[in-house]
């Protein structure tokens, strides 16, 4: 298995602190993808992110609604996040994804891109629910994920499964990254 993965990741203008936080975990013949964009950017927002990434590294071999809700219990008294995960198993041929908040992901495949939903709450105030939903994933396709950070306007369609996922990340995120909020889009691919 090869996995290929782009990123950008950037501080709102005039901060140091990334507010927004991401992993890419190896789990067998499974790939696990988290974000988590910190209310607000600074300091504090990048702690909240922090401590949801650890959650996820620590709990990795977890379900996702477990493993979301445990991110839920680790937040509180944090700023909070809001979050997505994608769970991609090359054998059952699977995306897995649940999100909470405005972190969008997308995925792309030969010839069409779905968007999963993700559902209303903050990780570490208000959890109402967890749905984990499934979409098709087939050897090339891309999972892009990104913080509201990359304006959702951007396009990609099914050509863009060509493209290097660090030179679609970053085109993406200089076309459409907004200065005045933490940038992050993180694009994985993975071959057989």
């Amino acid at each position: 298995m090869t996995v290929e993965v782009g990123a950008v990741n950037l501080p709102a203008v005039g901060e140091t602190a990334i507010g927004d936080a991401y992993c890419v975990l190896t789990l067998d013949q499974q790939i696990l993808v988290a974000l988590a964009d910190g209310l607000g950017h600074g300091e504090e927002a990048a702690e909240a992110s922090a401590i949801a990434m650890h959650h996820v590294e620590a709990h990795a071999h977890q379900p996702l609604k477990p493993l979301l809700e445990g991110c839920h219990r680790a937040l509180r008294g944090s700023r909070g996040v809001v979050m997505a995960v994608a769970l991609i198993d090359l054998t059952a041929g699977t995306v897995l994804h649940a999100g909470i908040g405005n972190v969008e992901t997308r995925i792309v495949g030969v010839d069409k891109v779905r968007r999963p939903i993700s559902h209303n709450g903050i990780l570490g105030y208000q959890l109402r629910n967890v749905r984990v939903e499934t979409y098709p994933y087939s050897p090339g396709d891309l999972v892009v994920m990104h913080s509201d950070g990359v304006s959702e306007r951007f396009e990609v369609s099914p050509a863009s499964r060509e493209t290097d996922p660090q030179l679609l990340a970053s085109q993406v995120a200089h076309a459409h990254g907004k200065h005045n909020d933490d940038q992050t889009i993180v694009v994985v691919r993975i071959h057989a």
